[in-house]
């Protein structure tokens, strides 16, 4: 798991990643084995895609509520982007 910022990481899956958040639902099958139930919102075939993804669903969650001029709305997608690249800046790609 690669915990990423606003309560998002990525889940490594069997032939991609998956874009989670919040934390996995716990619950137990029939034979009493813990399952975990993710919030998945989106799947990738790379890291950086799902990184990709994870700036986009802030974005969408930024402008979900309220209204928005065009250059507020400017500033807070690059205010998003620069806190996205802020936390991957000593990550090589």
């Amino acid at each position: 798991m690669i915990r990423l910022i606003g309560g998002y990481y990525i889940k490594a899956e069997q032939y991609g990643y998956s874009l989670c958040k919040g934390e996995p639902k716990k619950t137990y099958n029939k034979d009493g084995k813990p399952t975990y139930a993710y919030n998945v919102k989106g799947y990738y075939g790379s890291v950086a895609q799902a990184i990709e993804g994870c700036r986009r669903e802030l974005v969408h969650e930024r402008f979900q509520s309220g209204s928005y001029g065009l250059t507020e709305a400017v500033k807070a997608i690059r205010e998003i982007s620069r806190d996205v690249m802020e936390a991957l800046k000593d990550v090589d790609a």
